[in-house]
């Protein structure tokens, strides 16, 4: 077979089969008119799976966006609940099985833990200075000495009598 292009077009010029080595023209063929079908075909089969492959981008974005937005949006719930609440505490998530907000979460419960642990700190610090003061001035005077401590002892008993929690008692007696 052999390809000839006379006024720019394609054509294929089909070989006679038989025992000779020549060639006879049988016909022309315009190659663009009779590839045109297959042309329309293949756009409609690539337009589809495009149109396909960017609906289905569209579902995995939706559920990818949702699986980092939920956990993101209990952290900043919680966020504003321990502001509300004046306590930073731990956040307990289920794991996101996104790396990062897991990572996240763990850097978030660790500053949590390291806050507690210095707000304990700083409560017994506080205690202790009230303590000193307190000794302090009953040192200074006879009369009142051992005032103080027996003012929060009685505190103590009248908040525990009255059902007061843990806390609460805690709060009078210092």
């Amino acid at each position: 077979e052999c390809e000839v292009h006379p006024d720019g077009r394609n054509y294929l010029a089909v070989p006679a089969s038989g025992s000779q080595a020549e060639y006879r023209l049988l016909n022309l063929l315009d190659t663009d008119s009779a590839l045109a079908p297959v042309r329309l075909v293949l756009r409609w089969v690539f337009l589809s799976v495009f149109g396909l492959a960017a609906v289905l981008a569209v579902i995995c974005g939706l559920f990818s966006a949702r699986s980092i937005v939920r956990p993101i949006s209990a952290l900043v719930t919680h966020l504003r609940d321990a502001e509300q609440a004046g306590a930073f505490s731990t956040l307990h998530l289920e794991g996101s099985g996104v790396r990062e907000i897991d990572d996240l979460t763990r850097s978030f419960n660790e500053a949590a833990a390291a806050t507690s642990e210095a707000r304990g700190k700083l409560d017994a610090a506080y205690l202790q200075f009230v303590g000193t003061l307190a000794k302090a001035l009953d040192a200074r005077d006879r009369y009142t000495a051992g005032h103080s401590q027996r003012v929060s002892e009685l505190a103590c008993r009248l908040a525990t009598n009255l059902g007061l929690s843990v806390a609460a008692v805690e709060r009078i007696r210092m």
